[in-house]
């Protein structure tokens, strides 16, 4: 049965979700009934990891000056054929995965629960299903995909062992076990890492695409985009590698490691850089951003980030609509943004109608976890028009912590990105540039 096509394309449709229910049914009854289907679905995750592979070698050659290697193909047994970017590879091995776990004829059992939830957040079970990710105590296990789709969502979650882990927004975080191992795949945005306080701490792995993390009694945050991830550890220590390669190197306190496709070649650990206070958005190099729509120029040098829509769901009435925009310094600094009260945000935009504005700050503790964001509304009134365009100037004094309130003020938080949001219509909100601006007297870096 391990070289039956009709049996290989069943079980891509099912893990791409173009089984009808019927189908999905069947397939999830032979997986837990015949060992030779699930050696083949273990055979596909292996072969998503080296498509990985060749497409990292690929992208590396292309970055030392090599030709563009274009995306890779590579011949799945039975007849199937793959088109996989790196990237796409390890999060779908780490999805098979999980599903392989589920379905394997173990126990499933919970790995975390649910601490607090806020925001767009969402849950998706090990077979597709999705449900608004629950109250406290809401049990986590293998194959399970927690996913935030907004700007103003975090999810806290505590594994079994007491540690904690904190996803940031627009982030999803895959779980699942190996031989009893906790493990988790990072597919996107960021996350904070805490280990438990308790003397047993199990010893934990969190991938990206690019790289992974075994960690038991360090306090990291991670990030991952499509270009690359950043783990910056600052307690205790962690081994990182590279994915599919069996050497690690040690990363200590104080210090980081990066791996981005336009950077091959050995790990290098690195200490920490010291904190700037003056950052400005450069959209003229076109950062990836957080959420946003590219537009063409309507002069030149002059950038427009448009806001896109999305909906925010709420606990006592419909969802609401809104219309945003939000970038992170982390994608166009290599140093990490402090705030200071008496700093100034300066934000730079057009709208095709006058609407208030909602301008936001996402933070975390210098070399620590997650500590909220900040908020603050402006009326169309105090939107300074020049040119067809608009420009405020905000002291950082006057935003305000959102629920739920986790630190009084920003004063000496690094910024982990910032936003800005119209509510209920769409108003053509575009951003066109983002400075902060240091306190009198601070020479900003």
């Amino acid at each position: 049965m391990n070289s039956d096509p009709e049996l290989e394309e069943r079980l891509l449709r099912w893990i791409d979700g173009r089984s009808g229910p019927d189908e999905t049914c069947r397939v999830e009854t032979l997986l837990r009934d015949d060992q030779g289907a699930r050696d083949r679905l273990r055979s596909l995750a292996e072969t998503a990891v080296l498509v990985g592979d060749l497409g990292r070698a690929g992208a590396w050659r292309a970055a030392a000056g090599s030709a563009d290697p274009g995306p890779t193909t590579v011949g799945l047994r039975g007849g199937a054929r793959g088109w996989l970017w790196p990237a796409a590879a390890v999060v779908l091995a780490g999805s098979l995965a999980a599903m392989t776990t589920l379905w394997l004829g173990g126990r499933r059992t919970a790995v975390a629960r649910i601490v607090r939830a806020t925001g767009a957040s969402g849950f998706f079970d090990a077979r597709g299903r999705s449900a608004p990710v629950g109250e406290p105590g809401w049990k986590i296990g293998s194959g399970d995909l927690l996913a935030t789709s907004s700007g103003d969502a975090w999810i806290e979650m505590e594994l079994r062992d007491g540690a904690r882990i904190t996803l940031a927004g627009f982030s999803g975080l895959r779980v699942y076990e190996d031989e009893g191992q906790m493990r988790f795949l990072l597919e996107r945005g960021s996350l904070w890492f805490s280990p438990s306080l308790r003397n047993r701490q199990e010893t934990l792995r969190i991938q990206t695409p690019f790289l992974e993390v075994a960690a038991s009694s360090a306090q990291f945050d991670l990030q991952a985009s499509a270009a690359g991830s950043l783990a910056r550890v600052n307690s205790g220590s962690v081994l990182v590698s590279r994915l599919q390669e069996t050497a690690a190197v040690a990363v200590d306190a104080g210090r980081q490691v990066s791996v981005d496709l336009d950077h091959p070649g050995p790990l290098d650990v690195q200490p920490q850089p010291r904190p700037i206070t003056r950052w400005a958005a450069r959209l003229d190099l076109a950062p990836e951003p957080i959420l946003g729509r590219w537009l063409a120029s309507d002069r030149p040098g002059r950038m427009r980030l448009r806001a896109v829509p999305f909906l925010v769901p709420t606990e006592a009435k419909a969802p609401i609509l809104i219309f945003a925009v939000s970038l992170t310094p982390q994608r166009n600094s290599d140093r990490p943004v402090q705030l200071r009260r008496a700093s100034t945000l300066v934000f730079r935009g057009r709208l095709e109608h006058p609407v208030p504005v909602r301008f936001g700050v996402t933070t975390q503790r210098m070399q620590g976890v997650f500590s909220g964001r900040f908020e603050i509304e402006i009326p169309p009134s105090e939107l300074k028009e020049f040119d067809g365009h608009w420009e405020v100037v905000l002291p950082l004094e006057r935003f305000l912590p959102t629920p739920p309130q986790l630190y009084p003020d920003l004063d000496g938080l690094e910024l982990t990105d910032v936003y800005a949001l119209t509510c209920d219509e769409d108003a053509g909100l575009e951003l066109n540039d983002v400075e902060l601006r240091p306190a009198p007297g601070d020479v900003g870096d």
